[in-house]
């Protein structure tokens, strides 16, 4: 017998670093949505990169980053560029849910107007401040 999850089908596209917006992309993923995480094509998640906090688990990377990060899909763009900006928005138009904080800053103020405009079919925008 196979599990449905209560997100099945569902498609978040995130474009967040540190702890709140990524850990809500986590929840979504746990409850079987598809999560598209957006990083910077240089550096990756900003996230992944902090001290090890203690007495975490000793581990190569941040343990913390990578609780926030299991199952997500991942696709590194520059979304200050207008390449990654139009690919960031095509994916964007194409999700049920995006969630934004830290990485979404630069985004320019038009994906945020076609993402929260009234008239907009999904996707719908769930910020984490």
């Amino acid at each position: 017998m196979s599990e449905t999850y209560l997100l099945e089908g569902i498609r978040v596209v995130e474009l967040a670093t540190f702890v709140f917006a990524p850990a809500a992309g986590t929840i979504l993923g746990d409850f079987g949505a598809e999560v598209v995480h957006i990083e910077h094509p240089q550096i990756g998640d900003a996230y992944r990169y902090l001290p090890q906090l203690k007495p975490l688990p000793e581990c190569d990377e941040n343990y913390c980053w990578i609780l926030t990060s299991r199952g997500k899909k991942s696709i590194a763009l520059d979304v200050r560029r207008p390449e990654g900006r139009a690919v960031a928005m095509d994916l964007v138009r194409g999700a049920d849910v995006m969630v934004g904080g830290g990485l979404a800053a630069p985004m320019p103020a038009t994906v945020f107007s076609m993402v929260k405009a009234p008239t907009a079919e999904p996707p719908h925008a769930w910020r984490a401040l």
